[in-house]
């Protein structure tokens, strides 16, 4: 595509693999990035999102997504003819390209994107803002205002892009109709909605109206029923003549009653007001008497002082009373523990009684069995003496010989000594000059055992 522009991008592609977009403006903007296209603002780096249309750009960073109008034109709509053109020819103009933001004026490798597209015939120059017009327009200066108008002239006498057919709807009246295709569109469908409103609120009018009137019917063929039987209605209910009069007098009764209650509870409250203003008289009166009131008694001054001391004394004496009863209680009750403790002790010495008393009798018992040993023969070392009884049996300077428990031997020992008693019955330790190692298992009565008393 040629042009007189002098700028290079409408001849060919530049040979870099990237376009970068670099902002500067007065306040730094926050950098944008996106993944299509790398963005350059300033020293940083940011990427476009997306083309949105042959007049808008939209770029995004971490945060936020970041739309760029190029001022002063206004492209085709979506829908409206050679829209897809325009967002093409703008998508493959800044592809691979650098792109600058100069006062507020998107820039590509040094001509505005403004006069390029309107130039090559894929925009309208646009110099009013508004509802229906573009949506930013250029700055105030007239030489870039006089450029867009002779570009835009230009390319309609050079039958350039949208100009090739004819004269086409610029975009903002194309939103303008649109906007106002929508609004009666919306009012159309408001008409529709509301007229079946109407008919469904006129249906059920009709529907309520009939139901109304069948019921009018039924009710008074209903009602001719009932008179024809010679009822009458009344409140509501269809009864006899006879239960109609039984009901008024019932009725009446009831009003009575409730008019007696009435009386009554009128009466009653007259009568509290009666005792109330009674007695706040009688109570002025011996007020006036110069008597006071104490716990519902009216006294003189000095009764109610001498009340006053005979209640203290009173009270004084109920407390020397409970005072002796706590102390009467305390005193029995150490008394009682004196008693237990006392018979405690008087058990635990007559069960230590009982415990002495079993031990000298076994003892006495243990002293009536002992035996002294005359062997018919020669005790040799290893001879067997049986025995069934528990004990210990113990030498004659007290060292134990052997500890028998449940007719098992618990303890052996060697002894020597040259005599020696056994005490228990059937037991037998004897030693002459030997020294042997005894086992009790029983009396061997081959030994020979001769009673010691």
């Amino acid at each position: 595509m040629k042009t007189e522009h002098n700028n290079p991008l409408v001849k060919g592609k530049s040979s870099k693999r990237q376009y970068t977009y670099s902002v500067m403006k007065r306040l730094l903007i926050p950098i944008i990035m996106a993944i299509s296209f790398p963005l350059a603002y300033g020293k940083d780096v940011g990427n476009v999102k997306r083309i949105v249309s042959g007049d808008t750009i939209e770029f995004f960073n971490k945060d936020s997504i970041i739309t760029e109008h190029i001022k002063g034109i206004d492209a085709p709509e979506p829908g409206q003819p050679f829209f897809n053109e325009s967002k093409t020819f703008l998508e493959k103009l800044i592809s691979e390209r650098t792109v600058e933001l100069r006062v507020d004026e998107l820039w590509c490798e040094g001509a505005p994107l403004n006069e390029i597209m309107v130039e090559q015939g894929y925009a309208w120059f646009c110099p009013k803002n508004g509802k229906w017009f573009c949506y930013e327009t250029v700055n105030n200066d007239r030489n870039t205002l006089n450029r867009l108008a002779d570009f835009e002239s230009k390319a309609k006498k050079d039958k350039k892009g949208l100009w090739a057919k004819g004269t086409p709807v610029p975009p903002w009246e194309y939103r303008r109709s649109e906007e106002l295709r929508r609004i009666a569109e919306a009012e159309a469908e408001q008409r529709r909605v509301n007229k079946i409103l109407r008919q469904a609120e006129e249906q059920r009018r009709i529907a309520n109206a009939k139901e109304a009137e069948r019921q009018r019917i039924v009710l008074e063929k209903y009602e001719s029923e009932q008179i024809a039987k010679n009822l009458v209605k009344y409140n509501g209910d269809w009864m006899t003549p006879e239960q109609r009069n039984q009901r008024i007098e019932a009725e009446e009764q009831a009003k009575r009653q409730r008019q007696a209650e009435e009386n009554a509870r009128i009466a009653r409250v007259q009568e509290a007001e009666r005792q109330r203003l009674a007695q706040a008289q009688y109570e002025a009166e011996q007020t006036a008497k110069g008597l006071v009131k104490y716990n519902g008694y009216w006294l003189t001054p000095e009764q109610r002082s001498q009340r006053i001391d005979a209640e203290e004394r009173r009270r004084q004496a109920e407390e020397q009373v409970r005072l002796a009863r706590a102390e009467e209680a305390n005193r029995q009750r150490l008394v009682d523990e004196q008693v237990a403790a006392a018979k405690d002790y008087q058990d635990k010495v007559n069960a230590y009684n009982q415990k002495v008393a079993a031990y000298n009798e076994a003892l006495k018992r243990a002293s009536a069995a002992m035996y002294i040993v005359t062997a018919a023969a020669p005790i040799t070392s290893g001879s067997v003496i049986e025995s069934t009884v528990d004990g210990t049996f113990n030498g004659w300077n007290g060292e134990t010989i052997v500890k028998l428990i449940n007719g098992q031997i618990w303890q052996q020992t060697e002894y020597h000594y040259h005599y020696h008693y056994a005490y228990r019955p059937d037991v037998l330790v004897y030693n002459s000059g030997g020294v042997w190692k005894m086992k009790v298992t029983g009396v061997d009565k081959a030994v020979g055992v001769k009673r010691l008393r």
